[in-house]
């Protein structure tokens, strides 16, 4: 019975914690999300988009190659050639998926998170385009392992950085306490979930979200040259963290998580 608890003790310990995986550039993250191929390759997304197993890095091989290891609300992005692949996602049994690649097409594959007897299991599905870019969105990009090509990002998608508006853009410090001077309240999602963020003039922070358990919480914000951080009370929904403030148009920003905090999307008009 002791080695029972214990067994399950670390299992949980495993599924609850957070593990921390190195993440790409903002400009990448959001190239990537174009969704734009060169006509040459193919590209592969490999998306977990759950914290359950938070606290695992689950390594992916694509082809007997390490292409890198997930963690909670992350995703790959594999450049492949056209023809047949074997995608592993290794954990306490591994999973494997078979696809035939195009070139000028992206493929989405889910690599899904279920409890274990001594460590997670993942299983890999293979998605179609509508789920797939939906839950990539939701994710954030890791950056390749050395040794490992990254994708060719299409010439549109690497302009986003760069179009007549100058965005997508990173706002400084001194410009996100200016954003959030003018926009104390905004109405935000997190993957299906939506919720009220209020920032306060001594920079407490509330949130209010009807669909979740606890549907107030409070918690502080602190400003850096770069970022922000917000540290919420008791709950855990949003997370935690320091992000960048990303503007992505006119009147469309992001909180990117700096390390594996879920993207938190919003409109607001400055």
């Amino acid at each position: 019975m002791g080695f029972v608890r214990a067994t399950i003790t670390v299992a949980l310990l495993a599924l609850c914690a957070c593990a921390s995986v190195p993440m790409a550039s903002a400009e990448r993250d959001l190239a990537a999300k174009k969704f734009e191929v060169s006509p040459d390759e193919a590209h592969l997304y490999v998306y977990r988009d759950e914290t359950f197993g938070a606290g695992v890095k689950l390594p992916v091989l694509v082809d007997g190659r390490h292409a890198g290891d997930t963690g909670p609300h992350t995703f790959l992005l594999v450049p492949v050639a056209a023809g047949p692949h074997l995608v592993i996602s290794k954990s306490e049994v591994d999973s494997e998926l078979r696809f035939t690649a195009e070139n000028g097409k992206a493929y989405f594959v889910w690599q899904e998170v279920k409890f274990g007897l001594f460590s997670p299991r993942s299983e890999l599905h293979m998605m179609n385009g509508k789920e797939g870019r939906a839950a990539v969105g939701t994710c954030s990009l890791i950056e390749a392992p050395p040794g490992q090509p990254a994708a060719v990002l299409a010439p549109a998608a690497l302009a986003v950085a760069v179009d007549a508006q100058g965005f997508p853009r990173v706002l400084s410090g001194a410009e996100i306490a200016a954003h959030f001077g003018r926009h104390p309240s905004v109405d935000a999602t997190l993957g299906r979930q939506t919720f009220k963020l209020t920032v306060q003039s001594d920079n407490s922070v509330e949130r209010s979200c009807p669909g979740c358990t606890v549907t107030q919480a409070s918690g502080s914000m602190k400003l850096d040259a770069d970022r922000v951080c917000f540290q919420w009370t008791r709950v855990r929904f949003p997370d935690s963290g320091c992000y960048q403030l990303v503007q992505t148009a006119a009147d469309q920003f992001t909180l990117r998580g700096v390390d594996q905090q879920r993207p938190i999307s919003y409109s607001a008009r400055d």
